[in-house]
């Protein structure tokens, strides 16, 4: 879904039929929204790394021992 995404904003971009402001303008507003997405992205990953950290190390208790085989 995002790079249908991208390629729908790209073909916006593009579809400006010769005027170079709204052209440029277009192509910020795809920087833009390329650059928030970018962002969520990071942002969810360190999230989960968090999560994960927080799990493996001291936040969630061991296995109980009947279960080690």
């Amino acid at each position: 879904m995002g790079i249908a995404g991208l390629i729908t904003g790209a073909q916006w971009a593009l579809d400006v039929d010769g005027s170079v402001w709204l052209g440029i303008g277009r192509w910020l507003v795809v920087a833009v929204g390329l650059a928030g997405a970018g962002y969520a992205l990071l942002a969810s990953a360190r999230w989960v790394v968090g999560l994960v950290e927080t799990w493996s190390g001291r936040g969630m208790p061991k296995w109980p021992s009947w279960r080690k085989r």
